[in-house]
């Protein structure tokens, strides 16, 4: 899988981000929105969005609204709302605008399968249970996800600690 190592992820595609350190660099906490604003923000999407310069916009809160439902409800809410805001968002931006959705304990809890799928591990009171993630968000686009790495002088491209996120260009 591709290891992507620039920030051209922060302009367009959609971004599971779950490291802090690059968070603070692309955003200010004030301008980060949540779950139920960027719902309120796919209503009329605006022209300018609060980060990076008017290019990008960076949502916190996907994680507590998976954790609030059921698994199989956390499922379909992957696979029809918010599957259905972000292409929303792609439509209405052309893929000229970054969407990034904070996780901090994503690295911990989206796993990767030997299939190339993703799983995400549930929270309490599920935390036995997990989600096919990457099929009900990606609908089968997981071959086309990269890796985001932090940048690397030295160009060494390795899966491991310097992961800081999950990067699809576009969602079909």
């Amino acid at each position: 899988m591709e290891i992507l190592r620039d920030a051209s992820w922060q302009r367009t595609g959609m971004t599971i981000l779950w490291d802090g350190e690059s968070l603070g660099n692309l955003v200010q906490s004030k301008d980060v929105v949540s779950m139920r604003q960027f719902v309120q923000l796919s209503r009329a999407w605006p022209e300018e969005l609060p980060a990076n310069s008017g290019n990008t916009i960076v949502v916190a809160g996907i994680d507590a609204c998976l954790d609030l439902l059921s698994p199989a409800d956390a499922e379909e809410w992957l696979t029809r709302p918010l599957r259905q805001w972000i292409l929303s968002f792609q439509e209405h931006y052309q893929l000229q605008a970054g969407l990034v959705f904070y996780v901090p304990d994503g690295g911990k809890r989206i796993r990767q399968e030997t299939t190339g799928g993703f799983s995400w591990r549930c929270g309490p009171p599920h935390t036995n249970s997990e989600l096919d993630f990457g099929r009900a968000l990606w609908s089968g686009a997981e071959d086309d996800v990269s890796w985001l790495g932090k940048p690397s002088s030295n160009g060494v491209s390795t899966v491991g600690n310097d992961t800081i996120g999950l990067f699809l260009r576009r969602l079909s």
